[in-house]
């Protein structure tokens, strides 16, 4: 056998399996298999069953603790609560993080799936992915309540100058950008895979500023974006009007940062998987304690 020939046969030796997946209702549980997507593995589907049971309980858990500062619930969308858990559970291995860009010209009918194709780096059909528009919405939403609360904390800061108290600038930016830049909005996106039978289960946490979500409009100069860094912007270009108006957008770009963990399944989960009592389970109430105080912290 020849150079050329040996060189051709050791390349072939690996070639990538097809994936079949499919996502839930929300977008926030992933499944996908190289195997038979009819015949999945008893064991992987525990493992799967484990993760839902997680993430139903995160998600109540956050919800369920008062944010100090706005007086509101948690979001499950919203960095600061989400960064708890995951930097005092134990169960999530940070693996990489990456710095990221999402630029698209697209309408805001389809500005959600763009944003996940991004955030999940395959090429997805429209139609794939019909989560997406409402996952985005509720990021939004929380992006608003971010805005807001900043614009609230920046006027508090303002309002002893406003009363002739004079303030040293340092004072003065201390209070405007206190607990400033951990105000982000996110998302959690848990993957669990059967890699020719192995269950692995990775979680995508996205996060991003506010304001790093910017808008470049027709004639404006190279470099001049309009941001949302104003009380009700998010809301504003979820408008028809806006969209449809004379001066709409021509550009939207959003900087975000996307952390990849490896996910340890609780093995307590285990014995309580498939129950339809779950939610009053000793354990499940534990767990469910536990991420709360993570946030209380």
């Amino acid at each position: 056998m020849d150079k050329q020939s040996q060189a051709s046969s050791s390349v072939n030796l690996f070639s990538p399996l097809p994936k079949h997946y499919v996502f839930n209702q929300t977008g926030n549980i992933m499944i996908a298999t190289t195997g038979d997507a009819n015949q999945l593995d008893d064991h992987f589907k525990a493992v799967c069953a484990e993760v839902s049971v997680f993430f139903a309980t995160l998600t109540k858990a956050i919800h369920s603790v008062i944010n100090p500062k706005t007086k509101q619930p948690y979001s499950i969308y919203n960095y600061k609560a989400l960064r708890k858990v995951i930097k005092n559970s134990g169960m999530f291995v940070l693996l990489h993080e990456k710095e990221m860009t999402f630029e698209t010209s697209d309408p805001l009918e389809v500005f959600g799936k763009e944003f996940f194709k991004s955030v999940l780096g395959i090429s997805l059909q429209e139609d794939e992915l019909e989560f997406a528009q409402e996952t985005f919405g509720a990021m939004s939403k929380e992006a608003d309540h971010i805005v807001q609360e900043k614009t609230r904390v920046a006027n508090e800061a303002k309002a002893p100058q406003s009363r002739g108290i004079d303030i040293p600038d340092d004072k003065a930016e201390s209070l405007e950008n206190e607990d400033v830049e951990e105000e982000k909005v996110s998302n959690i996106i848990f993957v669990c895979e059967s890699l020719l039978g192995m269950p692995i289960v990775s979680v995508i946490v996205t996060h991003a500023r506010p304001e790093d979500l910017k808008e470049e409009h027709e004639g404006e100069a190279k470099g001049v974006h309009e941001a949302h860094h104003k009380e009700g912007f998010f809301k504003k270009i979820f408008s028809r009007h806006h969209e449809a108006g004379p001066e709409a957008p021509v550009k939207r770009t959003w900087n975000y940062q996307k952390d990849t963990y490896l996910f340890v399944s609780p093995q307590f989960f285990k014995d309580y998987v498939g129950g339809l009592s779950v939610a009053n389970t000793p354990e499940f109430q534990r767990v469910m304690n536990t991420i709360q105080g993570y946030l209380l912290e």
